[in-house]
């Protein structure tokens, strides 16, 4: 095998075309030749050497005219028969709004480290968050991994993109005074319930609004946790837990006992003045009607909330983090317990998320130690 590189003028621009020249077909007598174009030149003298390499170790790749759209399409039929509803939602989103619409029509053999890295130049000029760019990226690596091993291509050029640098996330909790406050205004609202019973368990969203009256052991004090409510396709769906440590049955105090008496009887109440059109599902939280409630919906009611009564701006998701620091720091409980109450597979989970000093227990330690050591200080 050998390869040049042309420079040709087109209305696009200068543009450079590799080509590789295979050998003579046995059966036609015909030359074989390989056209490749690329923006640059380098990049077309790569693509020679590189092809001639791997020819020569008996690992060439025939040209293709599989797309990236194809190649996603055909990832993933095999790749969603192993994940759960929630994931392949996640990956549907990176494909069809950010990799598709950018490389979708390019094909998979002229994909290039370059046209990948324009793709996360206008996510970034989108405003989209570092996570969500190495979310998207991680998936685009998979598909690209799974075309090496379907011989598409020989090397993955996503491994070369540079990302915007990720900072780690910081949670934003409440105090005790500030979830407090919460609660009161939330008080005769439809937002009274789901944000007290999440207030005193740390469970995930989709856990919260999957809970099943059956879930609650008055007589025990616990509530079980075996199931998630997600949106797939604007349905919303019953899954499993996140992990097989998500399953699990945790401890709830008396008044919140009380309260869920309480609250199942207003429930019932509400069943009965409805008749026939309640669609009872069992669930703690739901609408009036009893249907299942979509947990975007719920998010951005929580956010509306929020606004309405001039309280400090969080996510749903921080008050699992309120919940979990509360009872670590001020409440100095066992990491332990905390890790296998949020449903953490790993104690280390725990510790990185959570344990994280307070201002306000900084300052009770200084004065502690401001006490014992004052007499050193005149």
């Amino acid at each position: 095998m050998t390869g040049s590189v042309r420079r040709r003028n087109t209305t696009q621009g200068t543009k450079y075309q590799a080509v590789l020249e295979i050998g003579v077909d046995m059966k036609t007598g015909k030359r074989e030749r390989v056209f490749r174009t690329f923006d640059n030149k380098k990049d077309a003298q790569d693509y020679i050497i590189e092809s001639i390499a791997e020819y020569n170790k008996g690992r060439y790749v025939h040209p293709s005219s599989v797309t990236v759209e194809m190649l996603c399409e055909d990832w993933m039929k095999g790749h969603f028969l192993t994940v759960k509803e929630n994931t392949q939602r996640g990956y549907r989103n990176n494909i069809n709004n950010h990799i598709i619409p950018h490389l979708g029509k390019v094909k998979v053999q002229e994909l290039t480290t370059r046209k990948i890295q324009e793709m996360v130049s206008s996510m970034i000029e989108k405003d989209l968050s570092p996570r969500t760019i190495k979310y998207v990226m991680s998936n685009l690596h998979q598909i690209l991994e799974y075309a090496i091993s379907n011989d598409y291509i020989i090397k993955n050029p996503e491994r070369y993109v540079v990302l915007p640098r990720q900072g780690k996330y910081k949670a934003t909790v409440y105090t005790v005074e500030e979830l407090q406050l919460m609660l009161k205004c939330a008080m005769g609202t439809p937002l009274e319930a789901p944000l007290l019973i999440e207030s005193f368990t740390g469970l995930r969203k989709g856990e919260l609004l999957a809970l099943r009256w059956e879930d609650v052991n008055f007589e025990e004090k616990t509530i079980s946790i075996e199931r998630n409510l997600i949106c797939v396709n604007s349905q919303n769906i019953f899954t499993s837990t996140k992990t097989e440590s998500g399953e699990r049955t945790i401890a709830i105090p008396d008044n919140l006992v009380e309260y869920l008496r309480r609250h199942k009887i207003r429930q019932m109440k509400q069943k009965m003045r409805m008749g026939a059109a309640y669609k009872d599902n069992g669930l703690v939280i739901c609408k009036l009607d009893g249907d299942t409630i979509n947990p975007h919906t719920f998010s951005i009611a929580f956010r509306d909330f929020l606004i309405r009564n001039n309280l400090k701006r969080i996510r749903f998701h921080d008050l699992r983090h309120t919940h979990a620091t509360l009872l670590l720091i001020e409440y100095n409980t066992n990491v332990k317990v905390v890790s296998d109450r949020l449903g953490h597979s790993k104690v280390q989970t725990t510790m990185d998320f959570y344990v994280r000093s307070t201002v306000t227990a900084q300052k009770e330690a200084v004065d502690k130690l401001g006490e014992d050591l004052i007499s050193l200080t005149g």
